[in-house]
């Protein structure tokens, strides 16, 4: 274009699948389970064919060379694309953690450097998305690390060399890939629906942590992922941190997002809930 649509054109960032859209797809979700989806991913292609695995597989494959050889090749002149794929799935076995890339470069033998440049790939093409700290007046007390997620749970499995989802949820990266998720879904809804929605993480300096912070209109949602059926106490350790940090008036709700299919009450303005899809907060 010859000139600019500044102030006449909105951007909506246009991502995969969120849970929602395929759970309303019935003759999927009745046949496959969100353990499948997690697993297999949310690009819409691949739920194209019934049968999983073979496809699956195959996808992500050609979707890597593609995006190797067409998309890095036109974002930056990357001087070996085996390196560069090397920093994807280091980057993949960190997804859910604070980002540290001067670990990353050094795990791949980049420089820092490098390494921050090919991140800003990864973010502008829309495959991981960094989730910053929430720090307000009190910031020297807390850390100011980003968490890195991909946008697409099932490019993580795939990065990560699994074979099923029963292999995927049986292993010790279900947590992070169950949190990826939920996260995932509250990043779709506040760029379809809510730009203004504050999408945060808390961590203190003594590791206490609230996975996702919602904020909206100056109040705070906390929200801990956790892959679990029956949470305890000990789940809520990070929620009662960040309420006697900032106080029950500013922290007023809190959720605990888990793999079921009905929420309940765990105490006053603690609700379990299910975290397949962004829920209703009032």
């Amino acid at each position: 274009l010859s000139e600019s649509l500044a102030g006449r054109a909105a951007v909506v960032p246009f991502l995969s699948l969120s849970g929602r859209e395929w759970s309303h797809a019935r003759e999927i979700s009745q046949h496959f389970g969100w353990q499948d989806f997690l697993f297999r991913g949310s690009y819409p292609a691949l739920w194209a064919e019934p049968d999983a695995s073979p496809s699956r597989e195959r996808w992500y494959q050609g979707y890597m060379s593609t995006y190797l050889e067409r998309d890095v090749r036109n974002l930056l002149n990357v001087g070996s694309l085996r390196d560069f794929e090397r920093f994807i799935r280091a980057c993949a076995a960190r997804c859910g953690q604070l980002l540290n890339l001067s670990e990353v470069g050094r795990d791949v033998g980049v420089s820092s450097p490098t390494a921050k440049q090919w991140l800003s790939v990864l973010q502008a093409s829309n495959v991981i998305h960094l989730l910053e700290p929430y720090y307000r007046s009190k910031g020297k007390r807390i850390s100011k690390s980003p968490k890195l997620y991909f946008t697409d749970t099932g490019l993580v499995a795939y990065l990560l060399g699994f074979q099923s989802a029963a292999a995927l949820w049986s292993s010790k990266e279900a947590g992070a890939l169950w949190e990826t998720h939920v996260v995932n879904q509250w990043l779709r809804w506040r760029d379809w629906h809510e730009p203004s929605l504050g999408l945060w993480h808390w961590r203190d300096q003594g590791g206490n942590e609230v996975d996702l912070l919602l904020e909206r209109g100056g109040r705070l949602i906390a929200v801990e992922c956790k892959l679990k059926e029956r949470p305890g106490k000990e789940d809520l350790k990070g929620i009662k941190r960040l309420q006697a940090f900032y106080g029950l008036d500013e922290v007023a709700t809190a959720y605990l997002a888990c793999p079921v299919d009905m929420s309940f009450d765990l105490e006053p303005g603690i609700t379990f809930i299910p975290g397949w899809e962004a829920w209703q907060i009032d």
